[in-house]
């Protein structure tokens, strides 16, 4: 038996960990460098470990994710839903459908929920587009079923004729006054010829 057998082995292990902590450690080395300064000798000098550490050192540190966050998606909700939980949906995207019930010229529409594919509960929501809607609706969508897309905004207390860039005709004025909470359309689309 050699007695310097265990003396080479735990050598080698204790080379091993401390090239394995180097390593480790090379890549909480922080890189003060411009990225396009070139300041280290050529790599094909180096043996293969040397070579290792200075490219970890060299490269770009992460950093927090700088995406941008996903839009909301909308969620299908009764108008029902809406007017009923007054304050839990404000702000909140979503999509309902009914059958306008009343038409206040290019400015927006009251929304009926009687209808079956509006959840067959009965109420009212007020549907308001901004000037620069791309949708618009006219006398020829009277009783039409529509799919709305947009956001539930509080109707008191709010400038709505500011915010949507409109000077409110009197019967939105007045439809509007007497609502909680009113639909900023986004998105309407003709669901049913009625």
């Amino acid at each position: 038996m050699n007695p310097t057998r265990p003396i080479q082995s735990n050598a080698t292990a204790v080379a091993i960990v401390a090239v394995v902590g180097a390593l480790a450690c090379a890549g909480c080395v922080r890189n003060d460098h411009d990225e396009t300064e070139d300041t280290d000798p050529p790599y094909e000098n180096l043996n293969p470990r040397e070579e290792l550490q200075r490219r970890e050192q060299r490269a770009p540190q992460a950093q927090p994710s700088q995406a941008r966050p996903e839009p909301a998606t909308a969620t299908v909700r009764t108008i029902a839903d809406i007017t009923g939980n007054a304050g839990r949906f404000i702000g909140e995207k979503v999509v309902i459908q009914g059958q306008i019930d009343k038409i206040y010229r290019d400015q927006g529409f009251r929304l009926d929920s009687a209808s079956p594919a509006a959840g067959g509960s009965d109420g009212d929501l007020v549907i308001l587009g901004p000037k620069n809607a791309t949708w618009k609706v006219d006398d020829r969508w009277n009783s039409a079923g529509v799919r709305v897309e947009g956001t539930v905004q509080r109707a008191k207390g709010v400038d709505l004729e500011k915010q949507l860039g409109w000077t409110f005709e009197s019967d939105v004025r007045q439809a509007v006054q007497g609502e909680e909470l009113v639909l900023i359309a986004e998105n309407v689309q003709r669901t049913a010829p009625e």
